[in-house]
């Protein structure tokens, strides 16, 4: 698939409907959250986003060079997927700290939208 044509991806979204999948995979995440906004608009099925390795090691650099906070920035990472429509995301990355934000457990947050995701 062309990355740069979302309407090619969108025409293999529908033959994914028609031909039964269960779910759609958008990999990697976070560069393609224009695309998962544009599945999220014409399918039903949820969608899936990968976060992938290398969106955590960029963040994970990042953070040792203390340009950032890993943890924060991990959270918006996948809170930037889930507002663009991923219903599931995959990723191999934690957070690092004991008392980072958990779905039981809120930390204050920086932002409104951030606080929605936790509820």
């Amino acid at each position: 698939m062309d990355p740069a044509n979302v309407r090619e991806c969108l025409r293999e979204v529908r033959l994914d409907e028609e031909e039964g999948a269960d779910w759609l995979m958008v990999k990697p995440g976070l560069p393609y959250a224009d695309v998962i906004r544009a599945v999220s608009e014409i399918s039903e099925l949820p969608i899936a986003a990968y976060h992938v390795s290398g969106e955590y090691a960029s963040l994970k650099a990042a953070a040792q060079n203390g340009w950032l906070d890993f943890d924060r920035c991990l959270i918006e990472s996948l809170l930037c997927l889930r507002r663009a429509g991923a219903d599931i995301i995959f990723t191999g990355s934690r957070l690092t700290s004991p008392a980072s934000p958990t779905p039981n457990r809120a930390a204050p947050p920086p932002c409104a939208a951030r606080n929605a995701w936790w509820t």
